[in-house]
């Protein structure tokens, strides 16, 4: 079943086009927001299962310059 997260990400104020840039291009985000408060992105992500989560996460969202930070939230399906 496919996993499906939203990612909360804090960026430094550089770089943070570039990494908008950057991670919207991911094949995996579904949507992607510009938001206000402590995140300056929010992210949603579709992944085959935890473990590819770990991978995009880490691998592909983290390592972008210009990020500073994530939260991971993992949507919970309804019965």
């Amino acid at each position: 079943m496919p996993v499906e997260a939203f990612v909360l990400v804090e960026l430094s104020g550089v770089d943070a086009k570039k990494a908008i840039e950057t991670i919207r291009a991911q094949e995996v985000v579904k949507e992607l927001y510009i938001v206000t408060g402590p995140f300056d992105i929010i992210a949603i992500i579709e992944v085959e299962d935890l473990s590819e989560l770990g991978i995009v996460v880490l691998s592909r969202i983290r390592s972008v310059p210009g990020v500073v930070k994530t939260t991971t939230c993992i949507k919970v399906p309804e019965k």
